[in-house]
């Protein structure tokens, strides 16, 4: 422990001297505001790989990072450190940033994979970089996503050396082949160039690193044949999305593509069959009025956060549940099912009311009452609880139906009733980003709660598995 104790101090006086040269670089040479940060940004990553040789505990990491995530939130508040805060857009990626560190090095304990952390985090420092500071300076053909404007040429960097470092770093320290190392790296590259052009707010440095360390997790074992599966699966789930969701001008191509990415990920880490109800919802949100109108002006269709903010829910519960299988080999991961569900039926029947509320709101100028628990739209329990009522009685004969339906029903019920108790008051104060984050944390709540529900009434089967589980 003692040794750790040196190590972290060593490794804080590094990032402290980091911080230093970016600061005095600013003062003295009159950089760009991005430059600085993204010195800092790689400069971190670089000193971040070194973990696995010096740490054997990941409390230790915890401890960097944690300092860490304090010393930028701290600094950003009282307006010191421009060289990482002083960019223009609103970014939380330095925050982001240490957290994504330690998560990634805790995945690669239980794995024991440093390999896998170790290209995870040289993929956040380099590729991430590169792509920001040549698309700055030599970025031409533009793109929009939502206010932010990135650059075709600063993906195609980001995708080059993504690949690059992942295919030799697959091929020189693991026994990976040689065909599989190139297919691994190329579908890696692929998805991760499409999370980092939908980035908004520096979330890019949290899902650039776990996405590839998931990957890699997910795809080191398979053939050639299987992983060209999987490029015609990526193709086809994009396509899919495309024709059901572009034809009804509800949703831009980011927009668009978050879906397809989200099924994607479903498909890959969690059961195929989990697509069904977000199938259902896409169509019901594409054909029919009830949950969304057609985009007013074109800016609309730019619009990505609704659509993010209205998976990273369920998302989490699909990662809960590969973790699950995949990291314990536990086969309870069946009870997860449920909350992902109910988290779909829940955004859906909360965006149905606020259509119509929020329609009342900018029509009449008065707040509407708070509605009460059985305005819970039937229709969308009702379709959705059918739907999962075929696919949980087909891949989860362990669940209760009975459970499952009232769990659902009361989940959705008090997201309702949550949800509008503290909106309402908010309505003509707040902007659009505070009741995305506000539905995003009430469903997050409810879905736990209905988790734990299922928790308790399997608890015997739940514990006796986990107890055969070695240590």
């Amino acid at each position: 422990m003692a040794h750790e104790a040196l190590w972290i101090a060593i490794i804080s006086g590094l990032f402290l001297a980091v911080f230093l040269i970016a600061t005095l670089w600013r003062k003295w040479g009159n950089p760009k505001p991005e430059t600085t940060r993204k010195f800092v940004h790689m400069a971190g990553g670089f000193i971040a790989l070194g973990f696995p040789l010096v740490f054997q505990s990941h409390w230790s990491v915890l401890i960097l990072c944690v300092g860490f995530v304090a010393i930028i939130a701290i600094t950003k508040k009282l307006g010191l450190m421009q060289c990482v805060h002083g960019v223009e857009r609103q970014s939380e990626g330095g925050i982001y940033h240490p957290i994504a560190i330690y998560v990634c090095f805790l995945l690669a304990s239980v794995l024991q994979q440093p390999v896998f952390y170790v290209l995870s985090i040289l993929v956040l420092s380099v590729s991430d970089a590169l792509a920001a500071l040549i698309g700055k300076t030599y970025g031409f053909k533009l793109y929009s996503v939502e206010q932010d404007h990135k650059s075709f040429e600063g993906s195609i960097i980001f995708f080059l050396a993504t690949f690059l470092m992942v295919h030799l770093g697959l091929l020189l320290y693991t026994p990976t082949g040689r065909l599989e190392s190139v297919l691994i790296a190329l579908l890696i590259a692929v998805l991760v160039t499409a999370f980092e052009a939908i980035s908004l707010g520096g979330a890019d440095n949290l899902f650039i690193p776990l996405s590839v360390f998931f990957l890699l997790a997910k795809n080191i074992a398979k053939t050639p044949e299987e992983l060209g599966w999987q490029f015609l699966i990526q193709a086809g789930i994009l396509a899919l999305t495309y024709a059901i969701a572009s034809p009804a001008k509800k949703l831009g191509g980011t927009g668009i593509l978050v879906l397809a990415l989200f099924a994607y990920a479903i498909v890959t880490l969690a059961n195929p069959y989990w697509c069904l109800p977000l199938l259902v919802g896409t169509i019901l949100i594409a054909n029919t009025s009830l949950f969304l109108e057609k985009a007013k002006n074109p800016n609309e269709l730019k619009s990505i956060r609704p659509v993010f903010y209205a998976v990273v829910v369920p998302l989490c519960w699909v990662l809960l549940t590969n973790l699950t299988v995949k990291v314990c080999s536990l086969e309870w991961a069946y009870l997860f099912a449920p909350s992902f569900l109910t988290a779909l039926t829940c955004h859906l029947n909360i965006l149905w009311e606020k259509k119509r509320l929020f329609s009342q709101f900018e029509t009449t100028g008065d707040a509407p009452t708070c509605p009460r628990w059985h305005r819970a739209r039937g229709f969308t329990v009702a379709v959705f609880l059918a739907v999962f009522g075929v696919l949980g009685s087909v891949l989860y004969p362990k669940l209760n139906p009975v459970l499952t339906v009232t769990t659902s029903l009361a989940g959705v019920a008090l997201s309702d009733w949550l949800y509008w108790k503290i909106a309402i008051p908010k309505l003509g104060v707040w902007q659009q980003l505070p009741f995305l984050r506000l539905g995003m944390a009430v469903i997050g709540l409810v879905t736990l709660v209905v988790f734990v529900a299922q928790w308790v009434y399997y608890q015997p089967l739940a514990v006796a598995t986990l107890l055969q589980f070695p240590r």
